[in-house]
């Protein structure tokens, strides 16, 4: 059975370096992003590193993202497939409101929690900039890698963890 990745783009795939851009300048020189209205790229380095996580087992994306509120998934497979990402969104996290969460961080993890109680989802993890992982079971904050906006993805040794957990899953 494959693993299911619950990916956010923002902090995880387009760093600070990618929201600062000219966003008019990119979606001059890049007319699908103008179509889609995407205002910046992902990050090439982020792009590599998660390439390699996809290419290590089987899995799938699930987007937890808030980029799911603005595109559809055929949408997402064309801005994943012109920034280089080998594999794209195959579904995305219901967008929840609830006003006893207090914080993002609370509705994603109920968002993340529907999805695999749903979905009967057993090989699941999380990488978010925000650590959904946090006060919660071990399982769940086994699951959560945390990158950072300044650095996405590239975090030094981020990848071997990712990997190494995804194999320790799919030989569950």
């Amino acid at each position: 059975m494959m693993v299911t990745i619950f990916l956010d783009i923002d902090g995880v795939l387009a760093t600070n370096k990618e929201f600062n851009i000219n966003s008019r300048k990119f979606r001059e020189k890049n007319e699908w992003a103008n179509e889609l209205c995407v205002f910046y790229p992902f990050n090439a380095g982020c792009v590599d590193v998660l390439n390699k996580v996809l290419e290590s087992c089987e899995c799938e994306i699930v987007l937890s993202s808030d980029w799911r509120k603005y595109y559809s998934i055929p949408e997402l497979a064309d801005i994943f497939m012109h920034n280089g990402v080998v594999k794209s969104p195959v579904a995305v996290t219901d967008d929840i409101m609830i006003r006893h969460l207090r914080h993002v961080t609370d509705a994603r993890r109920k968002e993340i929690m529907i999805y695999v109680e749903d979905n009967a989802v057993d090989k699941w993890i999380v990488i978010d900039d925000i650590y959904v992982g946090e006060n919660i079971g071990d399982e769940f904050r086994d699951r959560c890698f945390r990158t950072t906006d300044s650095e996405g993805l590239k975090i030094t040794s981020l990848c071997d963890k990712i990997i190494n957990k995804m194999k320790e899953l799919e030989c569950q």
